[in-house]
């Protein structure tokens, strides 16, 4: 069909740079995409260190110059070359503590930390805060890393039969009435890190999501599922390169009052570099979807049957507040009977931008549009010569407004609509959320 040989054509094209980066990343430039007087103050810093090595304050002033522009290592140099010349700096030893944690050598981090906080002269404020990045230190050595996050608020639809996963079907009646809902989303992830030379280590993820309409409660929805799988680093030597991780997964989806299905399935994750502005990812997942029949859809079973996807999604950060987005999708949906078998293309690019809110902490702002395209295998019965083809059109802006390092307020306002040749398939959807999401580890 002409949306798989697209598809297929178009990811070939693009898994071949994402797999020639695994050899051998390039060096990342710590001043791409830098703003141009960050990258003077860098320059000018680093001459004035260069014109009076043995000025102490000149050093420290390049690495801080250095810490905001990301050379993280030029600003460990520069100040690892002022504890050679005096030993008993507590300061710059807490530095060295955080840039190492940045870095991700948490041993290195630990000791200059605990040399830090040998000063009994250490002033309040700067110890409280090396005692707190005394726990991350502490978290990232633990062989056990937990985490994750909680999202929940209000969404209104204009029409209720749009809902966040598009391969849900819905009931006919619930078309074009408007409708509230609460809504939550939970997610937690955990990792194992055995300290192995080669970097593996095991990550698990979870996620539960619950909707509950005031009206429409046959579109109420609940999703859960759990990946699982160990990532493993391409380049031994090198801790930037790509990965691979191949997991495990199981969803279950309870539609209305019933089971509507589960699907146990696999998938495999490359995942290039992230030293650079640029990252991409490419992923391949299976899940076999088993759907349960019930008195108001005794014929869901018709599409049991395998879901394929292949996902390619990239990012690039132009400026230190700007990046864009792109992914493009691949997805083969097998069913038992032909008019429930379909190919989908879809294609989705965004902008994202942050700057200080107006509670002085870093705002976001992101707008995304995207475009799917179904083509069904054959004309559904009572449909002669007529098969079924659909194009949907998605246009989403979301706000999002942090109230503290771990809170933050997210609004979001979109537009959905889907043509299609079958008329009965046609509609389209005006939605906004509000809500709150609290990340926690």
């Amino acid at each position: 069909m002409r949306a798989l040989r697209f598809a297929v054509c178009l990811l070939a094209a693009a898994f071949g740079p994402v797999l020639a980066g695994t050899a051998a990343a390039p060096a990342a430039d710590p001043l791409a995409g830098a703003p141009p007087e960050l990258r003077q103050a860098y320059d000018a810093a680093f001459q004035a260190m260069l014109a009076d090595p043995a000025d102490l304050d000149r050093t420290f002033e390049f690495a801080k110059v250095a810490t905001r522009i990301g050379d993280y290592e030029g600003a460990v140099a520069a100040l690892e070359r002022m504890l050679m010349a005096q030993p008993n700096l507590p300061r710059v030893q807490l530095e060295l503590a955080a840039l190492y944690y940045r870095l991700g050598s948490f041993e290195m981090a630990r000791g200059y930390l605990d040399a830090a906080s040998e000063n009994p002269d250490m002033p309040a404020q700067v110890r409280e805060r090396a005692d707190e990045l005394r726990e991350r230190i502490e978290r990232e050595l633990s062989a056990h890393r937990f985490g994750g996050s909680l999202y929940a608020g209000l969404r209104y639809d204009s029409n209720a039969n749009s809902l966040p996963d598009d391969n849900i079907n819905i009931p006919l009646s619930a078309t074009a009435e408007d409708d509230v809902a609460a809504f939550g989303t939970l997610s937690l992830n955990h990792t194992f890190d055995p300290r192995r030379a080669d970097g593996l280590v095991l990550e698990s993820a979870g996620m539960l999501f619950a909707n509950r309409h005031a009206e429409q409660d046959q579109v109420d929805l609940t999703v859960a599922e759990i990946k699982s799988g160990p990532r493993i680093r391409l380049n031994r030597r090198d801790t930037e390169s790509a990965t691979l991780r191949p997991y495990g997964i199981f969803t279950w989806v309870h539609l209305g009052d019933a089971t509507h299905y589960h699907a146990p399935g696999a998938g495999l994750e490359i995942s290039s570099f992230t030293g650079g502005p640029t990252s991409v990812a490419a992923l391949a997942e299976a899940r076999h979807r088993s759907f349960n029949d019930t008195a108001s859809t005794p014929n869901k079973s018709d599409e049991d049957g395998w879901e394929l996807t292949a996902t390619l999604r990239g990012s690039h950060r132009i400026t230190q507040q700007t990046g864009l987005s792109a992914s493009v999708q691949y997805t083969r949906i097998d069913a038992e009977r032909a008019w429930r078998a379909r190919d989908q293309v879809g294609l989705s690019a965004g902008v994202a931008h942050s700057y200080t809110g107006l509670n002085g902490t870093p705002w976001n702002t992101s707008l995304t549009a995207g475009i799917a395209t179904s083509d069904y295998d054959g004309p559904e019965l009572g449909l002669i010569n007529v098969t079924r083809s659909d194009t949907d059109y998605r246009l989403t802006l979301v706000q999002t407004m942090p109230v503290s390092p771990s809170l933050a307020a997210i609004a979001t306002v979109g537009y959905f609509k889907r043509e299609a040749n079958i008329a009965v398939n046609a509609f389209d959807n005006v939605f906004a959320t509000l809500g709150f999401s609290w990340r926690f580890q």
